[in-house]
C-alpha cells in the first residue's frame, strides 16, 4: 500500500514519536509510506492561515497528485496545517478508493481547546465535551490562556471547521487510544476505534534505584503552563528527599527557573531543555518516577508508557485518560494538580513507597503485552484494509 502520513510537525513530541513510529513500522513491512508536514508548505503563517490554510491544501494536493496514496492517515493538523487538509484530502479521494483515517491525539475535533479547559478569571476550567454543543458562549469563552487574541483565533478555527464545514464527516475512521477520549469525541458521530499507540522497539533497562539517595523524578515534555510543572515545583519544594530531571522545552520554562531559584531548590532542579527521542526513553529509565501534573485532560501521554515499559513508576495528574493509564496498569499514583497539598501528599507517599525499596512493583508486562510495534501495526494494517483493527467503540 501507499501510506501518506499526514502531521502538522515532523518532530515536536508523543504524537510525532508515534507517527515515526508507525512511518518506520509500515516500510519495514514493505509498504510505501511517505510524510507530510507543516515543513512542506511554503511561505509564513498567519492568523487566517491558522483557520484555513490555502497553502497548505493546495502544497497537500501536489503531494496527493504526486504519490496517489492508498490510504491519508492524519495525526494533528489543527496548529500549521489546518484542518481544511482533511476536506482536501476527501475532495482528492473522489472517484478513488483511497481510505481518510485520523489518529487523535486530542479532543480538537469537539473543542476549540484541544486539552478540554477553559479559562475564567484566571482559573482553569475543564469543559465537559459532550455538554459544549448545547454551550452558546463559543465566542464569548476565553480557550487560550497566552492572550485574548489568541483565545479568539481559536472559536473561528473550531466553529468554521467543526461547526459550519464539519470536516470531521470526511473521516473513514478516528483512532483513539484511550476509553477516555473515545468518549470524549463521541458528540461528533465520527465513526471510531480504540487502539493503543505503539511502544519504541528497543526499551533500556532501568538504572537500579539508589535506596540512600533521594528518588529520582523526571518530567518528559513540553514545559506548557497546562502541564502543571510550575505548580508541581512550587508545591513540591517543601518535600524533602527528590530530585527532578525537566527534560523538554516551552514557554513556562522562565516561570519554572524563577521558581527554583525563589524556593532555593537549584541543586534539586535541572533544566535540561530538549533531548532526542531516544536519549529521552533513556533518561526515563534512569529515573525512578516520571512526574507529570498536567492540568489538561491528557488522551494516551507517549511518555507514560515508555515509563512502564521501562520499570518506571508513575505520578501523575488525575484528568483524561492519565488515570485510566494508572487504574489499568496497576502502576503509580494520581493526585489533583490543582490541590497543593494533595500534590505534597502524593510526592510524599511516593518517597517514602521508594526509601528501602518498599516501591509498589513497577512491573507492566502484562498491560504492555498488547502495546508492541507488531501488534499495532497488524491492527493497523487491518484498519487500512477496511477492518476492525482496534476494539470498536460502544458509545
Amino acid at each position: 500500500m501507499r501510506i501518506l502520513l499526514i502531521n502538522d510537525y515532523r518532530e515536536a513530541g508523543g504524537c510525532e514519536r508515534i507517527m515515526q513510529r508507525t512511518a518506520v513500522g509500515l516500510r519495514q513491512r514493505g509498504h510505501e509510506v511517505e510524510v507530510f508536514t507543516g515543513e512542506d508548505v511554503p511561505g509564513r503563517r498567519t492568523p487566517w492561515s491558522y483557520i484555513e490554510n490555502g497553502r497548505a491544501r493546495r502544497a497537500l494536493r501536489a503531494r496527493l497528485d504526486a504519490f496517489e496514496p492508498d490510504i491519508m492517515h492524519f495525526f494533528n493538523v489543527y496548529h500549521e496545517l489546518s484542518p481544511g487538509v482533511i476536506e482536501e484530502g476527501d475532495r482528492w479521494r473522489r472517484g478513488r478508493s483511497a481510505r481518510v483515517l485520523m489518529t487523535c491525539a486530542d479532543a480538537h475535533l469537539v473543542c476549540p481547546n484541544a486539552a478540554l479547559q477553559r479559562f475564567e478569571r484566571g482559573d482553569v476550567k475543564v469543559v465537559d465535551p459532550g455538554r459544549l454543543a448545547k454551550r452558546g458562549g463559543l465566542w464569548q469563552t476565553r480557550w487560550d490562556q497566552r492572550s485574548r487574541a489568541h483565545s479568539l483565533l481559536k472559536s473561528p478555527q473550531h466553529a468554521w471547521n467543526y461547526r459550519l464545514r464539519r470536516r470531521w464527516r470526511c473521516l473513514d475512521l478516528a483512532i483513539c487510544a484511550s476509553g477516555f477520549l473515545e468518549t470524549a469525541i463521541a458528540p461528533c458521530g465520527v465513526p471510531k476505534v480504540r487502539l493503543a499507540d505503539p511502544l519504541p522497539e528497543h526499551v533500556p533497562a532501568r538504572s537500579a534505584p539508589d535506596a540512600d539517595g533521594p528518588v529520582r523524578l523526571i518530567f518528559c515534555g513540553r514545559v506548557e503552563p497546562e502541564k502543571g510543572l510550575c505548580e508541581f515545583v512550587e508545591a513540591a519544594a517543601t518535600v524533602e528527599g527528590w530530585t527532578l530531571d525537566v527534560v523538554g522545552d516551552g514557554r513556562d520554562m522562565g516561570r519554572i527557573a524563577e521558581v527554583v531559584r525563589r524556593e532555593g531548590i537549584a541543586a534539586r532542579v535541572m533544566l535540561d531543555g530538549w533531548v532526542e527521542a531516544n536519549e529521552a526513553v533513556r533518561r526515563i529509565a534512569r529515573a525512578d518516577v516520571l512526574v507529570l501534573p498536567s492540568r489538561c485532560c491528557e488522551n494516551a501521554p507517549a511518555c507514560m508508557f515508555e515509563a512502564l515499559a521501562c520499570g518506571t513508576d508513575l505520578l501523575v495528574g488525575n484528568l483524561g485518560g492519565m488515570p485510566e493509564i494508572v487504574a489499568e496498569s496497576g502502576v503509580g499514583r494520581v493526585f489533583d494538580p490543582f490541590e497543593r497539598a494533595e500534590i505534597q501528599q502524593a510526592l510524599a507517599r511516593t518517597i517514602e513507597a521508594h526509601r528501602g525499596g518498599q516501591a509498589t512493583k513497577c512491573d507492566a508486562s502484562a498491560y504492555l503485552e498488547s502495546r508492541s510495534v507488531e501488534k499495532y501495526l497488524d491492527r493497523l494494517e487491518l484498519l487500512y484494509d477496511g477492518g476492525s483493527g482496534g476494539m470498536p467503540c460502544a458509545c
